[in-house]
C-alpha cells in the first residue's frame, strides 16, 4: 500500500502510516466510546473523551510499532511527550480500573 501523505504539514509529519490503519482505529474508538472525532482530537478533559483518546493512542501504537511518537502526536495534535504520558495513564487504568478495562475489551 502507498503511504498517506498530508500536504501542508511539515515534511517529517506528512507521512503518518503506510496503511492508514490509524483512521480506522480512530473511527472504531469513536463509535465504541460514543465520541466524535473532533472530541477525540480536541482539548477537552472530560473523562469520556480522555479515556477514548487513551484507547485510540494505545491501539495506534500497538498496531504500528514503527510509528514514532512525534507522528502519533501529529495525529492527535499533541506533543510527543503527551503521547508518552497518555500511554502510562492507559496502562494504569487498564490494570486497576475494571470499567475502563471492559471498555477497552469492547473496542
Amino acid at each position: 500500500m502507498t503511504p498517506q501523505v498530508f500536504i501542508g504539514l511539515e515534511k517529517d509529519k506528512q507521512v503518518l502510516t503506510t496503511d492508514g490503519s490509524h483512521i480506522q482505529i480512530i473511527k472504531a474508538v469513536c463509535i465504541a466510546c460514543n465520541v466524535t472525532e473532533d472530541q477525540l482530537k480536541g482539548l477537552s478533559k472530560k473523562r469520556e473523551e480522555l479515556e477514548a483518546r487513551y484507547i485510540a493512542i494505545n491501539l495506534i501504537m500497538e498496531s504500528n510499532p514503527a510509528l514514532v511518537l512525534k507522528k502519533v502526536g501529529a495525529i492527535f495534535n499533541r506533543h510527543h511527550s503527551t503521547i508518552v504520558h497518555s500511554r502510562a495513564i492507559y496502562d494504569n487504568l487498564f490494570r486497576f480500573n475494571s470499567e475502563f478495562r471492559l471498555k477497552v475489551i469492547a473496542t
